[in-house]
């Protein structure tokens, strides 16, 4: 009869458990041109989202110093992960836009938090366009980088 109770309660209830998603990992990028020079006035830009969707929650420029080093810290995040919910935890996923005056902007997805430095290396183009100033997804960021 106990376990008839405690199967019901089980099955329809949720247990909500506390639990802590990597909202934004530690990342050292590394701006330059082809020949490795840094490149005055480059902006970085990090977009962070929810895997389901990749609707853009966060934006954070990216700060990058005379020798194109920029570095951002790991920001965990904490919500209630509910057992009876399927598929409740959605991970959080990232993509950087890079731009500068005079060069082709760099964009690229990031879905794990890579274990070296980002390399990005931008290309000369007279007639670079910067980085959509409100991309509404982490697609379109990292559409961004194709065209």
């Amino acid at each position: 009869m106990l376990a008839l109770v405690f199967l019901g309660l089980g099955s329809s209830s949720c247990l909500p458990i506390p639990h802590r998603h990597l909202k934004r990992p530690e990342i050292t990028f590394l701006v330059r041109d082809h020949l490795g020079h840094a490149i005055p006035g480059a902006r970085l830009t990090l977009f962070s989202g929810i895997v389901v969707g990749q609707s853009i929650r966060e934006r954070v420029v990216v700060p990058l110093d005379s020798r194109g080093l920029g570095h951002i810290e790991r920001e965990r995040e904490w919500h209630w992960f509910f057992l009876a919910v399927p598929d409740g935890e959605a991970p959080w996923v990232w993509a950087w836009c890079v731009d500068a005056p005079g060069y082709r902007r760099a964009a690229e997805q990031l879905t794990y938090q890579p274990e070296d430095t980002v390399r990005i290396s931008l290309s000369q183009e007279a007639r670079g366009r910067p980085c959509a100033p409100e991309p509404r997804s982490l697609y379109d960021v990292n559409a961004e980088g194709a065209r």
